[in-house]
């Protein structure tokens, strides 16, 4: 798949914009190889029903307007993190 991604930046008067054009695209190109890398070598996250209940009753109560704040976040999910 092909993504562009567009990045401003400024740039002096007859700058090699291209080339730098070029090492962004090989940096992207090496960041992805990487990411894809070490994601083929993880093994896949199982998650204990304990979790799943207390990720649904969150989901729950921020679907019906209510947000967690930060203390609450880590009493209900901190042992996990």
């Amino acid at each position: 798949m092909i993504t562009t991604i567009n990045i401003s930046q400024n740039t002096p008067p007859g700058y090699n914009v291209k080339n730098l054009e070029n090492r962004l695209t090989e940096y992207a190109r090496q960041i992805v190889a990487e990411d894809t890398q070490s994601n083929d070598s993880e093994e896949p996250i199982v998650l204990s029903q304990e979790m799943v209940t207390a990720a649904r009753k969150a989901e729950q109560e921020y679907r019906g307007g209510k947000c967690l704040d930060d203390a609450s976040f880590n009493k209900r999910f901190g042992k996990w993190l």
